[in-house]
């Protein structure tokens, strides 16, 4: 996440702006792309993975915190969702979701809503 508002911030003219511009949605858009980034992301490291106890099954783990992350992030993405995650124009959230996406088709996890996320 810093990285891209580090380059939303250092270069304007790239002639597409991954924030919105209304402080409201923005706020909406950094909340969406940390429960990514926070909420789903680092529990599927292998860092972490590697470390859990020998009697919990890695693909329940993930399981249960892909689908976690991912309830709590439709139940967001419900106020503010358009063709994109935020409104209309592609944005920081979008880039957040598609990897998450991936890692649950890798690890054979149902996501019976996204195939209405016509923008992932």
């Amino acid at each position: 996440l810093p990285i891209m508002e580090y380059l939303e911030e250092t270069r304007p003219s790239m002639g597409c702006s991954l924030l919105p511009k209304d402080p409201v949605r923005r706020a909406i858009l950094r909340k969406l792309s940390e429960i990514i980034n926070s909420g789903i992301q680092p529990l599927q490291n292998l860092s972490v993975t590697r470390h859990l106890p020998p009697d919990i099954p890695r693909d329940q783990w993930a399981a249960h915190w892909i689908q976690r992350g991912f309830n709590a992030f439709e139940a967001e993405l419900q106020k503010v969702s358009g063709n994109y995650c935020v409104g209309d124009e592609l944005s920081m959230a979008n880039i957040c979701l598609v990897p998450q996406v991936y890692n649950a088709h890798r690890e054979e996890i149902f996501l019976r809503r996204v195939d209405a996320w016509n923008f992932v």
